[in-house]
């Protein structure tokens, strides 16, 4: 992932792999997302897609159950935009959650 700046003469490069553990930290910190701590990458996938300096990106995360899935999904989307924004300074267009299993 690059993003250049013709304005200070500066590029930032940021790897893949960081942008999707900036991702998946994020994800894995709401309450019922079956994350695991240690390897949340386990139970989340990540697809991130850089258009310029804006990003899309989707999730795939299984749920726990006991949790209301479209309020788990909102929050997911709300932390993990403001992660990678306040974090990239990059903007995120959207993030789509994909709901591939509920966990007991």
């Amino acid at each position: 992932m690059e993003v250049s700046t013709h304005k200070t003469r500066c590029c930032l490069y940021v790897s893949d792999s960081a942008v999707k553990k900036i991702i998946l930290k994020a994800a894995s910190s709401v309450d019922g997302v079956a994350g695991d701590t240690k390897s949340p990458s386990s139970r989340i996938k990540t697809h991130v897609l850089l258009d310029g300096d804006v990003l899309s990106i989707t999730l795939e995360a299984c749920l726990l159950q006991g949790f209301g899935v479209i309020e788990v999904c909102e929050v997911v989307q709300s932390r993990v935009k403001s992660a990678v924004q306040n974090l990239l300074g990059l903007t995120v267009a959207r993030v789509n959650v994909k709901v591939i299993d509920i966990l007991r």
